[in-house]
């Protein structure tokens, strides 16, 4: 697509001058016999920023030519430059830039400093629509059984052990004891047994109960920690 634009640039060029100058895309440092229009492609730069999701936008940059004319005739060279530079003003689909070129970037061209311009056009392409599957049926939501599991996080002697972390096994769901020992979790009641990890003091330990044997009343679970006042 970019030599597509070269051509027409250069066709456009061509028409300016009059065909009295060579048009090259040679950067203006290319010491070449004779007058000639530099046109170099010196960079390229995306033009608009695409919503996400957004499929019907084509793919868009912008092309910026760097333009010189050469010629042993300065004031000729002028003219021409100027010629160029209205005309690409008036042009609907161009936009001229006017930059300051480093002398570094001169010193790279190899050549002194030279009267220049930029010229930005426009550069699209479509975009292949992606190939999605419609949605025939509308989304189904399967709600799952839960259950609410209360008990009580005993020590010895019935003491209620106070912020136990309590971790259902099958669906890491975590709860915590509060100062009287009692957690409450959610659990999946379509299962048999309910596995439980409890960490209190330092140590951990695992429980399992059944089913029927927690739906109605409040579980108390009994540990035995070797030091529940540490």
């Amino acid at each position: 697509m970019i030599d597509v634009i070269d051509q027409k640039l250069k066709e456009w060029i061509t028409t300016i001058i009059d065909g009295k100058f060579d048009v090259s895309f040679d950067h203006p440092g290319i010491q070449k016999g004779g007058s000639r229009v530099s046109i170099y492609l010196f960079s390229m730069e995306n033009s608009i920023q695409r919503p996400s999701g957004a499929r019907d936008i084509p793919l868009q940059i912008t092309l910026c030519y760097l333009l010189t004319v050469h010629s042993e005739d300065q004031i000729e060279a002028h003219q021409y430059l100027g010629n160029l530079l209205f005309a690409a003003k008036s042009h609907a689909d161009f936009e001229v830039e006017f930059i300051a070129l480093s002398s570094h970037l001169w010193q790279a061209f190899g050549t002194p400093p030279l009267p220049h311009f930029c010229v930005r056009v426009p550069i699209s392409v479509p975009r292949t629509a992606e190939n999605i599957p419609k949605v025939k049926l509308p989304p189904r939501v399967e709600m799952g059984l839960i259950m609410h599991v209360k008990g009580y996080i005993l020590g010895p002697d019935n003491q209620p052990i106070p912020d136990a972390k309590v971790t259902l096994v099958n669906s890491k769901t975590v709860a915590r004891t509060n100062v009287h020992g009692l957690f409450s979790i959610s659990a999946d009641a379509r299962t048999k047994a309910v596995n439980f990890k409890i960490e209190a003091k330092g140590q951990q330990f695992e429980k399992t109960f059944p089913v029927e044997n927690i739906r109605n009343t409040p579980l108390k679970i009994h540990l035995n920690l070797n030091n529940l006042e540490a």
